[in-house]
């Protein structure tokens, strides 16, 4: 089993999570750490120990951090070292999340960097002849 964490500043998480749960259904089971959001005063280091705590010996966790070396990507590299079936990825984008999280394959560090790549960003130019196609041909 594939335990999903993502955890960021402000309210970006359950952003990214709703965008989430509408590519891949509410089964994807996705866990939320919004930090530092104003007026809010929780303990975001319990959650992170909790989620990581949850993850057993036979399952894997993967956490989706926003930037890298902020203090929750901080956070999670601390409260996780050590395990090897926990995968961090920071600076997440929402094509590697769905392709990570949808991957049958089990994870190492060679299959993440791998779906990395196939998943950066990426600059559109007019110049590919996007003008001239339909919205069927996008889908």
């Amino acid at each position: 089993m594939r335990k999903v964490l993502v955890a960021s500043h402000g309210k970006f998480a359950s952003g990214i999570a709703n965008s989430l749960t509408l590519f891949l259904g509410e089964s994807a089971n996705i866990a939320t750490i919004d930090a530092y959001v104003e007026g809010e005063v929780k303990n975001y280091e319990s959650d992170i120990k909790t989620f990581i705590t949850s993850i057993g010996k036979n399952e894997e966790g993967l956490i989706f951090t926003d930037i890298l070396g902020g203090s929750v990507n901080q956070k999670v590299v601390q409260f996780a070292q050590g395990k090897e079936n926990i995968f961090i990825i920071s600076n997440m984008n929402l094509p590697i999340m769905i392709n990570l999280i949808l991957s049958a394959e089990a994870l190492t560090n060679e299959t993440i960097n791998r779906l990395i790549k196939e998943s950066q960003v990426r600059l559109i130019t007019y110049d590919e002849g996007f003008e001239n196609m339909s919205d069927d041909e996008f889908l």
